[in-house]
């Protein structure tokens, strides 16, 4: 018996079904322009899908709008809302009365630690 492992056909790194009689669907090709990095992306479509006025751009990102679109720039398009920001999920469980009363207390007892034990005037 030989002392080599056996080395059997790499089955999962090609297909063995050839492309013989395959009809693809009718394509389109849409072209979106990133205002942002200045790309070109050609975006393969179905002949009978809805193009769609805006698609996010691979390079940086931003959104890329359709090469005849009306649609607007990046510098008027709303800024996308990706969470709350923490300031606005604490407001969500105090509110701004309760939030400066612990600022005041949280800033008195600092200026103790640090001796300065003056009172801020808050009229």
């Amino acid at each position: 018996m030989s002392v080599e492992p056996i080395r059997g056909h790499s089955l999962n790194s090609r297909s063995l079904v050839s492309e013989t009689g395959i009809e693809l669907e009718p394509r389109n090709t849409v072209t979106y322009i990133c205002r942002e990095c200045s790309t070109e992306l050609n975006v393969p479509l179905a002949a009978d899908a809805d193009v769609p006025e805006s698609w996010p751009c691979r390079r940086c990102g931003a959104t890329a709008f359709h090469e005849g679109s009306t649609a607007r720039s990046n510098d008027e398009a709303p800024p996308e809302r990706l969470g709350k920001t923490p300031f606005e999920m604490l407001l969500e469980r105090r509110t701004r009365e309760d939030l400066e009363q612990i600022l005041q207390e949280r800033l008195a007892y600092l200026r103790a630690r640090r001796g300065r034990g003056f009172e801020m005037n808050t009229a």
